[in-house]
């Protein structure tokens, strides 16, 4: 006679399993933050292209245009030097320079990337594992 304590399976077999399961939900929960965090790069690369594109000609450009600055003081203001010109609107731009930078530093420090949800998923799983 077979009782039906013999067909199910012990504790040991139960808890197993759900360690195993905790294994696999946990190595899909990793390869989909792997997955998202490369697609979010691929988004990311294109328009990054672009502005690093117009971040180097707005640079040649705005070494053209100070120099032409420099150039034009003395026209304007004819007892100062072309050296002291260009010293001039060479030190304005690098003081501003100085100064939008340390401003971007103080913002960049503030910035917290949101978690993505399979991060999320995956703390509160591991949470629940060392619970257990």
């Amino acid at each position: 006679m077979i009782t039906e304590t013999e067909n199910q399976p012990s504790v040991a077999q139960l808890l197993g399993d759900i360690g195993n399961d905790m294994q696999t939900l946990v190595k899909q929960q990793l390869t989909l933050f792997q997955v998202e965090l490369k697609n979010d790069v691929r988004r990311a690369v294109v328009p990054t292209e672009s502005m690093v594109g117009g971040a180097v000609t707005a640079l040649v450009g705005g070494i053209v245009f100070a120099i032409g600055v420099g150039c034009a003081l003395p026209v304007i203001w004819p007892s100062l030097p072309l050296w002291a010109a260009l010293c001039i609107v060479g030190g304005t731009l690098l003081a501003i320079g100085a100064i939008l930078i340390l401003i971007g530093a103080n913002k960049l420090r503030d910035i917290k990337p949101p978690p993505t949800q399979s991060l999320e998923g995956l703390k509160e799983n591991l949470q629940w594992k060392t619970k257990n």
